[in-house]
Order: structure tokens, then sequence, then C-alpha cells
């Protein structure tokens, strides 16, 4: 790095400002922040003019390569088509490559076209075949479970649960029967298998041998550890139930145990909250029979802790959850678009945040605290440091000053009843009169401002 500033300046202190003024760090501006360090006799490459021709995807250099690819799809060119389905037979793995995604910029990818490059002896060409085949391809990609390299059966996963096909789904049980072990694999199957944990748990199950249980066990633990972090009763009692219904005190039901004994937001200092049953599970009763070494019963007794039913010792009273009217339904819906659509890229589709860039939204003070703060976060944002479920984070939510009051209230509605949530619905007239009331500001909110709402001063 030549430059002394490599940050924003809200984030430059006194002494880094002396030093970058000391040192003279702050020019110039418009050659970038990094340099490359040569010697002095080392001479200059000549400089290669970058064209759309398609043998520019040839060149040795990686730079040109790139800039090539992007000009030829940029020009949108079709006439370039027929020297880029050619060069998918050059004898180089990189122009192939190139080739490959110039024509999926292109939108000239076909499954006549791509069915042949899905069995090409190159690696990291079958792989981004898979990542390009069209939906229509799912027989062929089913039919590639018996390849043998890790990172083309990682993105094999990844494509396969996209799908949403229950032929996928058993197609990727039957490639984690082989390859659960394997990291990048199982976490590339169950990025696709958000909602369908259970369901997917059953069916992996359904395979499970004496020869394969080493490579299931780690699929199990993790999708049982990914319902328990959802907090949502009815998949964990599914899971319950597959776990019951396996050998007694069986690898499978350890793996299943171990995953649901799982905190529910693994970053969060704040316990998981009780999932309300409608009654005691029969399944509870097998596994604590099971569950009688020193280790599994400590789990299992982690799994009961979170579970509660009326009628049961030492259980609180059960949460009150007034049902939502039509208009506030259609409001839920609206907000779980907005949410998706613009939100959980930050925050995640699970609500859990990502560190560094958004706090979790699952059970968090903010979220299920008084609607008018949650409301004024959303339109004029929060300025960092704040505290989470008991972490806290010095992040900043800008403004969404491009929804509207109904947006608004969708999305907080949404987020209140979402995720086991039982807060009140928003009201639209609700939002209307928050906005009314702080029309004239233009600052983001901090903790403090939004904790003494309201007080008297």
């Amino acid at each position: 790095m030549y430059r002394g500033i490599i940050q924003h300046q809200s984030f430059l202190t006194h002494y880094l400002i002396a030093n970058i003024e000391a040192r003279k760090l702050q020019q110039p501006f418009n050659q970038g922040r990094i340099w490359r360090i040569v010697p002095d006799t080392k001479e200059r490459p000549p400089v290669v003019k970058v064209s759309k021709d398609v043998k520019m995807l040839t060149h040795e250099n990686g730079w040109v390569r790139d800039t090539a690819q992007r000009l030829i799809v940029e020009s949108g060119d079709a006439s370039t088509v027929p020297a880029l389905k050619e060069m998918l037979k050059h004898e180089r793995a990189l122009a192939r490559l190139h080739a490959l995604w110039t024509l999926d910029g292109l939108a000239a990818i076909t499954p006549d076209l791509l069915r042949p490059v899905l069995t090409d002896k190159d690696t990291q060409v079958r792989a981004a075949a898979v990542r390009i085949a069209p939906r229509d391809m799912a027989p062929d990609l089913i039919a590639m479970t018996t390849e043998k390299q890790p990172l083309v059966l990682a993105h094999l996963a990844i494509k396969l649960t996209s799908l949403n096909m229950p032929e996928a789904d058993a197609a990727v049980a039957k490639l984690l029967a082989s390859s659960g072990k394997n990291t990048l694999i199982r976490e590339g199957a169950l990025t696709g298998l958000r909602g369908k944990e259970a369901a997917f748990a059953k069916v992996l199950a359904a395979q499970l041998t004496k020869d394969n249980s080493a490579q299931i066990m780690p699929v199990i633990e993790s999708l049982a550890a990914l319902v328990a972090q959802a907090g949502k009763a009815g998949p964990f009692e599914a899971l319950l139930d597959l776990a019951a219904s396996q050998p007694q005190a069986g690898a499978m039901q350890v793996a299943a145990i171990k995953g649901l004994a799982t905190s529910g937001d693994p970053k969060s200092k704040t316990p998981p909250k009780l999932l309300w049953l409608d009654a005691a599970p029969a399944s509870l009763k097998t596994l604590k029979t099971a569950m009688s070494d020193k280790t599994s019963a400590k789990l299992f007794a982690s799994v009961e802790a979170r579970l509660a039913w009326p009628g049961k010792p030492g259980a609180p009273k059960p949460p009150v959850i007034v049902p939502l009217t039509e208009t506030q339904t259609a409001l839920f819906e609206k907000g779980k678009t907005i949410y998706t659509t613009l939100c959980a890229a930050c925050h995640q589709p699970h609500g859990f945040g990502l560190d560094g860039l958004a706090p979790p939204l699952v059970d968090s003070e903010w979220v299920l605290g008084k609607p008018e703060v949650l409301a004024r976060i959303v339109m004029h944002g929060l300025a960092g440091p704040v505290k989470v479920s008991g972490r806290t984070y010095n992040l900043a939510m800008p403004p969404l000053p491009q929804l509207t009051d109904e947006d608004i209230a969708g999305v907080l509605t949404y987020l209140r009843r979402e995720w086991e949530h039982n807060g009140s619905a928003v009201e639209t007239k609700a939002v209307t009169a928050i906005r009314e009331q702080e029309k004239g500001r233009m600052m983001m909110w901090t903790e403090e401002e939004l904790k003494n709402l309201g007080k008297k001063k």
C-alpha cells in the first residue's frame, strides 16, 4: 500500500492523520492504492491493445483475457458465437473456460452446447458448466453424482439443491452419502436446503448403511444444527421424531441430538428462546432412554430445556399470540417480499445477520421492542455502536427513504412475526404518524437517542 489513507476519513484517528501528513502519504489520488515494486532494471512489458477479438481469450496475461471477455459480452456481438463455440475445443483449459463464460454472458448457452462440456477433462471447466447449466438440464446434472472431483461435486450440490426438485434432492442425498465428510461439498448442499432441513434429513436417513455412516453423520448433525438455529418448533420436533425412529443410541440419534443442542444464534450471548409445542412429544421419552451415557445425557438435557408445552413442570405460561387479520397478513406478505429483496443481503435470509455487516434480527430486543423505535431506524438509519442480544456492534444502518409507509409497516410486521416471533403487527397509519413527527430529521439515530424516546427532558 503506498497511500496512508486506506479507510473512510471518519475512521482516521488524530495519530494516523499526523503520520499521513508528516510522511506526505495523501498523494497521488488517481493511480490506485497498490503499486508494484520492481527493480530499476526491469523492462516495462509492451502494452497490449485489448480488442473484442475472440483470440484474445487465449492470451497468456489474465487481465487481457478478462478484459477481452468483458468487451465481447458488453458488445453483445452474436457474430462471435461461432468462434467461441469452436474455442470450447481449444487445447488450453483457460481458453475453454473463458469461451464458456463469454457464451453465457452472450446468452448463447444451450443444453446441446453445454452437455459435452459437463464431461470436459478439466475440473474447473466442468465446475463452470455445472454452474451455468439451466434448469432443464436437471437430468444431466443428476447423472453427475458419480463425479470424483470435490470442486465439481461442491458446485453440483449447490446447483441441485437450488432447483427445489424432489429428484434433485434425492440425488444430493446420494452424493452426500458418499462425500458428506467433505466440508466444501456438505456446506454447498446446505446452502440450498433452508426450510427443508428436517425433510431432507429424513431422505438422507433412508440412505444410511453401515458403510456410509461416517459420511452421513456430519450432514445430519449440520442439518439438526440449522434447525436449532432457525428456532422453529415444527422442524425441531420433526428432527426429534426422526432421531427417535433410529436405532437406540446409534450414530444417527447422537448426531441429531448433538446438532439440536446447538444454541439458536451461535454468536448471541443471550440464551435461546423456548420453542412451544402443543404437547409433550413422545419422541422425548424414547430419546431420554437412549441417551443414557454422561455426554449424551448432557446433550439431551440441553435439547429438552429448549422445549416447552402446556403443563410442563417449571415452564412459564405459554405466550399469547394474536392471529393476524386479513389486512395484517397482506402486510406481512408484502414485508416478506421487501425483506427478501432488500434486507436479507445484510441481515441474511435466516435473520442471524453477518459479522462485520449487520447484527441479528432473530429474538432481537430492537425488533420485538417498541415498533415506533424500529420504524425510526428504518426511516432514518442507525449509527453505532449499538448493543444487540448482548453484543456491541459498531456498524451503521443506512436510511431507507425509498420505502413507503405501507412498505415499512409490512417489513416491521414481517420482522415481528417471522422466526417464531409473536410481536404485534404494525399499522400503516402508525408509521405515517411517526414520519410526520420526525419530518425534519436528517441524521441517523443513535442508541442513546432511541432509548430516551418518550422520556421527559
